[in-house]
């Protein structure tokens, strides 16, 4: 599916997309190729940002397109492996022993999936990344959007809208639905499975957190110790969405104890 030795591949983030006609690579082997992919841009990163600084321009044609793409392209592609490395490597080494299929950036025609879980009792999630700096999210419902609210240097909270959020969670659903329409063996071998729902979730990893003063009726009690917790909420944009901070993904993907 990928060849590490195309060089117009390798300098393109769309060759980490996966679909089910290639095959999808999963667990370790997506881990392994994605750290690939992120030790390639974090280079080119810093080739980038020396040759937009001024630096002497190599005649290296990898080097060169460096410097062509620009710093700051080749620093969002790079922090968006970084989240994806981050995340599966957390939730492999947590849940390796029991089972979990980690499948990272299933492409379909509606959009992409991040990152697609399965776990060992054959419960289906699928996720987005997103981070917005240090920031806190809110749902509001007046807005009917999802804003951020960030601290500024002079004492003051600036809000600003994060309208991204409503459309790609929007998108995650209509890719959901069409793995099963497809009956995409990522989902399972059978009816049942086919049949079986999907948790959609943005994962809100670095300093981006939920917002802890979100409608407490948002709130969600999750996980296997079934806690109070400021840190998932669910909204209806038209479907269900979760709001989760990353530091709270484990939990979240556990099991709920039996009442």
């Amino acid at each position: 599916m990928f060849d590490n030795a195309n060089t117009s591949s390798i300098l393109s983030i769309s060759d980490i997309e996966q679909t089910r006609e290639l095959g999808y690579l999963q667990n370790d082997e997506a881990l392994k190729y994605l750290k690939e992919k992120q030790d390639f841009w974090k280079n080119l990163a810093k080739i980038s940002a020396g040759v937009a600084s001024g630096g002497a321009v190599i005649s290296n044609p990898i080097v060169g397109l460096g410097g062509a793409i620009g710093s700051l392209k080749a620093i969002d592609e790079s922090l968006t492996i970084d989240r994806l490395v981050s995340v599966t490597e957390m939730l492999l080494n947590t849940f390796r022993d029991e089972g979990i299929v980690l499948t990272p950036r299933v492409k379909t025609n509606e959009g992409m999936i991040d990152l697609f879980v399965k776990t060992s009792d054959g419960r289906n999630f699928a996720f987005l990344l997103r981070s917005k700096g240090t920031a806190r999210v809110k749902w509001r419902e007046d807005r009917q959007d999802f804003c951020i609210y960030s601290q500024q240097k002079n004492g003051r909270t600036r809000i600003e809208k994060w309208s991204e959020l409503v459309r790609v969670g929007r998108q995650l659903n209509q890719a959901t639905l069409l793995l099963k329409k497809e009956k995409d063996p990522i989902k399972g071998q059978n009816g049942g499975e086919l049949r079986k729902p999907v948790t959609k979730a943005i994962v809100l990893t670095g300093k981006t957190i939920v917002d802890p003063n979100n409608d407490p009726a948002l709130f969600l009690d999750f996980g296997l110790l079934k806690q109070e917790s400021k840190t998932v909420i669910r909204v209806l944009i038209g479907t269900a969405i979760h709001l989760v901070s990353h530091e709270n993904l484990v939990n979240f993907l556990r099991q709920p104890e039996s009442n």
